[in-house]
């Protein structure tokens, strides 16, 4: 678990010695570093979505001879599935 600190207001006129200074350019330097690493983390996934969608479209493209998108069960809207569920039991009563 990272711990917490709580950042105080320096009196006025406060000089930091060398080395508290050289500790500050340190944070800010790793900070910089953060920051450049994660944007190029971010652009990264961008790259990867971007070529993924760019895959995704031409193998839709490339599908040939269908006049619509295959759809996924949880997207069938129409209730065939409900119609034919009375048929059968229709037929089984017979």
């Amino acid at each position: 678990m990272q711990e917490s600190y709580h950042v105080s207001i320096l009196p006025d006129g406060f000089e930091a010695t060398s080395q508290e200074q050289e500790l500050l350019d340190m944070y800010e330097t790793i900070r910089t570093y953060e920051k450049e690493a994660k944007r190029l983390r971010e652009e990264s996934a961008r790259a990867k979505l971007a070529d993924a969608a760019a895959k995704y479209q031409e193998s839709t493209k490339s599908i040939s001879g269908r006049k619509k998108p295959r759809m996924l069960p949880s997207e069938d809207m129409d209730d065939d599935d409900k119609n034919s569920e009375k048929q059968n039991k229709k037929k089984s009563k017979k």
